[in-house]
């Protein structure tokens, strides 16, 4: 889930997202939010409902964002990135080389 394919440095960590969780055995789900907090919302709840085995994201406001408290509050597995929160566990290459593309979550 990111929040625009406008932007050429989502587009180019989409593409290397795919092409890890396809060495992985995984397909992909991508989703534009727009930077728009409640289709970050609507598109979490999808998501969950899908039951994917995980989710890998950038929204547009980490510090107050309802779609995160929901990954949360349901235990789902999901990490940032390109933004920050004391909250949320951030994705970055190192993760996903060592570890299955959607258990990147678990990982201290």
């Amino acid at each position: 889930m990111i929040s625009s394919l406008l932007n050429p440095v989502f587009s180019e960590v989409v593409a290397g997202i795919q092409r890890r969780a396809q060495h992985f055995g995984y397909s992909t789900i991508v989703i534009d939010t727009q930077y728009d907090s409640e289709q970050e919302l609507r598109a979490v709840a999808d998501l969950i409902r899908l039951r994917v085995e995980g989710v890998v994201m950038t929204v547009a406001d980490a510090a107050n964002n309802q779609a995160l408290g929901v990954l949360r509050d349901f235990n789902f597995p999901y990490c940032l990135l390109h933004n920050e929160s004391k909250d949320a566990p951030v994705c970055s290459s190192t993760t996903i080389k060592r570890v299955s593309m959607w258990r990147i979550s678990w990982l201290p």
